[in-house]
Formats: structure tokens, C-alpha cells, sequence
């Protein structure tokens, strides 16, 4: 792979993760856009951006398909043992699961406890009391959210990693399947995609677009499908601008078709994100144009691995906190008029989460190495 098409990876990775948080914050802090009293350029400058939120979520599916299929998929072909890898991988995703369910829970239990008046756990409707259950804990433990069970509390955004989990699996059962022949491998696969389809319709098109993500790392890896970068922006802004106009429509359909419709939309726009990533695929004239996002956000990369992740997994239950603190405490509105004070708590409540979700991807790390030492002192002991 190209220094360049690794450098985009990355920022594409860290832009994605962003766009999903100032998504949130502008969702409590600031009015709907059809209820501002002010619809200036920047303003609305500002609304477009952070109102990418579903397709952020359309392209972190994408790159796990890229990042972690496309990387599995190769180890795999090179003789590298599957279940090890997954069993190396279930590691560090409960080492990231497990304090996230926790603390975030305990935020909630906070939150909604001694915050209630500032009426931000009210306003987000999918948090619930009842939805801090242990049958609710043990389903997001069992990676179950949205097929059986709604998130613990307000951490709803865990439904991308179990997305994700369950797609890696079934890409590793095809896997065995196509490359030893194991029968009973792909019987699993599609009753997973089967059951999952069921009980929560829009996982078939996540699975689509991860799928979409791995073959897009395969085409890199065998050398293939160079795209023009002028070409590749120009196709993915067309499917951009498809996937929000045709998201503004949805509501005109019957309720029925809607679901399959935004899964038509999301699959369209994850092959326009694939052919820009494609795009990257070749050697730049210049490197050195390149060279400060590779450096900077590869280095992030590697110091905090996880740190994407934990930020999609940990954020939502201290968002909550942070902003029914600010509007008890500091008087800020929810869902109010654009204002310079209200400005600069949305800056700080970004930076705050991102200093959260960096502590986490830290705490996780120190949870697999601890692990790891406890697994070499009980074979040393065997």
C-alpha cells in the first residue's frame, strides 16, 4: 500500500470519528435547523457538517471492512490461524466493552439521579430507566444491541461494534468455508445473516457496505482499480449529495419501504467512499504534501490504537453528564439559538470527550497487557 492511501486511512479514520461526535454535541446544544431564527452561510456551513452523523457511521463501517477485514483477511491467506486472531481480538474488545458498559452505566445512573432537572435525559429519547437492567447489561455484554436488546442506558452507539462484531464474524466463517471447505462454516454465516436481517433489518446493509470496505482493501492489495483523485472526490461528493437529498425524502415513503431505502442510500454512498479510497491508491508527486497527515495521525494511531473506537463506544454517557451539568450549572440552553457562549461549550465539550475517550483507549491497553501477563504466568505455571 501507498504512503498515501495509509495516510488517508488514517485521516479518514480520526475525520469520521470526529464527525460523529460534533454530530451529538450540536444535537443537545443547538436548535433543528428549521428552527433557527438565524440561517446564515456559516451557520449553515456549521449544520451541514455536523448533521454527516449517518453517514460517518456508513464510512466507519467501511473502513472496518478495509482496516480490519482487509488486514485479517490477508494474516489469514498467509497461514495465520483464525481463531487465534479472533480469540486475540476478543481480548481487546471486552477489555474496551466491559468499562464501557460499566462506567458508562454508572454515568447514567448519576446522571439521570442527581441531573434529572436539566431535562437532557428526558430529551434523548432513547434513553430509559428500564433500559439500565442487567437483562439490558447482559445483552450488550452478549454483543446483542439492537437485534435483542436497546442500549445500556444512553450508550446506544454501541449498535456500530456489534454491527461490526457480527459482520467480522460472518466474514471469518465465509472465510473458513471458501479456503478449507468447512460445510458447517457457511451454514453459519448465512443463518447469521439470516437471523440478524430479522431481528434488525438495517444490519443487512451495514454488512453490505463492511463487505464493500474488504473488497475495497483486496483491489488495493492486488495493485488494481487506480482512479483519478480528481475522479475519485467527484464520485464520492455526487453520492454524498444522493445520500442526503434522498435521506430528506424517506419520510414520503411508507413506513414499510423506508428502512430499504436508507439501505439502498447508505450502500450507494459506501461505493462512492470506496472509489474516493481508491483513489489514494497510487504513488503522489509530491510526498511531502502528504506528509503531515501521515505523521501526525499515524503517530496517534499507534500511540493510542484504539482510541477511535473508544470514542465511538464511551462518549454518549458523558456527553450527557457534561451538558445536563453545563445546564444546571452554567445555565446552558438545550437545544438553543447559535451563540457565541454556546459556541465555545460545544468546543469544549468536543475536547473533553476526546480527552475521555483517550483515557479509555489507554485503560484498555493496561487491561489486554495485564491480561496477557496473567495468560504467560498460568503457562509458565502449567
Amino acid at each position: 500500500m501507498h504512503r498515501s492511501y495509509l495516510g488517508f486511512l488514517s485521516v479518514a479514520r480520526w475525520l469520521t470519528t470526529a464527525i460523529i461526535v460534533i454530530y451529538h454535541v450540536r444535537f443537545f446544544l443547538f436548535a433543528q435547523y428549521q428552527d433557527l431564527n438565524d440561517k446564515g452561510l456559516v451557520v449553515s456551513a456549521f449544520y451541514f457538517i455536523t448533521s454527516l452523523g449517518h453517514e460517518a457511521f456508513v464510512v466507519y463501517m467501511a473502513l472496518s471492512g478495509i482496516m480490519l477485514g482487509g488486514l485479517s483477511y490477508k494474516r489469514w491467506k498467509q497461514k495465520s490461524d483464525p481463531w487465534l486472531d479472533l480469540r486475540r481480538k476478543s481480548v481487546w474488545f471486552y477489555a474496551l466493552l466491559v468499562p464501557a458498559l460499566l462506567i458508562g452505566g454508572l454515568l447514567d445512573l448519576i446522571g439521570s439521579g442527581t441531573l434529572a432537572a436539566s431535562g437532557v435525559y428526558a430529551y434523548f429519547s432513547h434513553f430509559a430507566p428500564g433500559n439500565l437492567s442487567l437483562e439490558s447489561l447482559i445483552g450488550n455484554l452478549l454483543v446483542l444491541q439492537r437485534f435483542v436488546v436497546p442500549g445500556l442506558g444512553s450508550n446506544s452507539m454501541l449498535y456500530l461494534l456489534s454491527y461490526e462484531c457480527w459482520a467480522y464474524m460472518i466474514f471469518a466463517a465465509l472465510f473458513l468455508y471458501l479456503k478449507q471447505r468447512r460445510g458447517g462454516a457457511a451454514v453459519i454465516a448465512c443463518a447469521l445473516t439470516i437471523l440478524g436481517t430479522i431481528l434488525a433489518p438495517e444490519f443487512f446493509g451495514y454488512l453490505v457496505v463492511w463487505m464493500i470496505g474488504l473488497r475495497t482493501s483486496r483491489i488495493v492489495e492486488q495493485g488494481g482499480a487506480r482512479i483519478g483523485l480528481g475522479v475519485g472526490v467527484a464520485i464520492f461528493l455526487i453520492t454524498l449529495m444522493m445520500a442526503r437529498v434522498g435521506g430528506a425524502y424517506l419520510t414520503k415513503l411508507p413506513d414499510v419501504l423506508v428502512p430499504w431505502a436508507r439501505m439502498l442510500l447508505d450502500i450507494l454512498f459506501a461505493l462512492g467512499f470506496a472509489l474516493f479510497a481508491l483513489s489514494f491508491n497510487r504513488k503522489p508527486r509530491a510526498p511531502a504534501v502528504h506528509s503531515w497527515s501521515r505523521t501526525l495521525f499515524a503517530r496517534l494511531n499507534s500511540r493510542f490504537a484504539g482510541v477511535s473506537t473508544a470514542l465511538i463506544a464511551t462518549h454518549f454517557p458523558f456527553l450527557m453528564i457534561i451538558v445536563a451539568g453545563g445546564n444546571l450549572l452554567l445555565s446552558v440552553p438545550i437545544g438553543g439559538q447559535p451563540h457565541p457562549s454556546i459556541f465555545l461549550f460545544f468546543i469544549f465539550t468536543t475536547v473533553a470527550l476526546y480527552v475521555y475517550s483517550f483515557f479509555f483507549s489507554g485503560l484498555t491497553m493496561h487491561i489486554v497487557r495485564f491480561l496477557r501477563r496473567v495468560k504467560r504466568s498460568f503457562m509458565l505455571q502449567r
